[in-house]
């Protein structure tokens, strides 16, 4: 047995019809539709689940990596995401001491795969994870999973969704072609946006004091739009673009500034 140091290391609703958690017990006691709803339901169901993981660990593990699967952004790899081996770059979202059930965990790494390692890590401290951006986030669940239709703190950035000129399809397709690496330890966002501008040589630009959060992330490569994404999504924060410039800010300024349709 080992002793890990975790800080070390450092959406549908339920329908009108049942509930989820009453669904979740079905589940529990080996019924297969309730299963079947469970999973139909999506990221709404990952919450409801993490509540009575320790009531049956290996059947509701089995489902939550099906569910978290399915709400990877982007669409992740079945075989990638299932046989996950700590070979990809991990990005702690933000927690405190406090919101641990414990700062250390125990766990048997021996005949153990890098999921089901995991999976006991974040059951002993309470966390969960999800694969956003080709990255796996750690964080609180109610950050990666919140309830009925409030959007979670990661999923695919404002410049996917909008309407696009010519230039703006430009600006993307670089950033989407565009290999970076991340190394920061509490330093300001609008720091590692410089980066990201000076290195890309696009015009990135931060509207109001959206650049004065600190923030830790350390990637090893990833694409220029994954970066970004996890840069300014892990401090509630988002880009768009606008006549082939990159415009960020809070997510509430560009939801309203977005341009709208294809």
């Amino acid at each position: 047995m080992i002793a890990l140091c975790l800080l070390a290391l450092v959406q549908a609703g339920a329908t009108q019809d049942k509930p989820v958690e009453e669904r979740v017990a079905a589940f529990i006691k080996g019924d297969d539709a309730a299963r079947k709803e469970l999973a139909k339901l999506g990221a709404g169901a990952i919450r409801p689940l993490l509540k009575e993981r320790d009531k049956a660990p290996e059947k509701i593990e089995a489902l939550l990596a099906e569910l978290r699967k399915g709400a990877a952004v982007p669409k992740a790899d079945t075989v990638a995401f299932l046989q996950l081996q700590f070979r990809i770059s991990v990005h702690f979202d933000r927690f405190e001491p406090k919101d641990l059930k414990s700062e250390e965990v125990t766990v048997e790494l021996r005949d153990t795969s890098g999921r089901e390692t995991l999976d006991r890590i974040c059951r002993q401290t309470g966390l969960d994870y999800g694969f956003f951006h080709n990255v796996l986030v750690i964080g609180k669940p109610e950050r990666l999973w919140p309830a009925g239709k409030v959007l979670g703190a990661f999923g695919s950035p404002a410049a996917e969704r909008q309407r696009k000129t010519d230039a703006d399809e430009k600006t993307l397709d670089h950033l989407r072609q565009l290999k970076t690496g991340l190394d920061y330890q509490n330093s300001y966002v609008a720091d590692i946006v410089a980066y990201l501008k000076e290195f890309s040589g696009l015009d990135l630009a931060i509207e109001g004091d959206a650049g004065h959060a600190s923030l830790t992330i350390k990637i090893k490569e990833a694409r220029g739009v994954d970066a970004l994404s996890l840069v300014t999504q892990s401090h509630g924060l988002d880009f768009m673009l606008k006549d082939g410039k990159v415009i960020i800010g809070t997510r509430a300024e560009i939801e309203k500034a977005l341009p709208q349709g294809k």
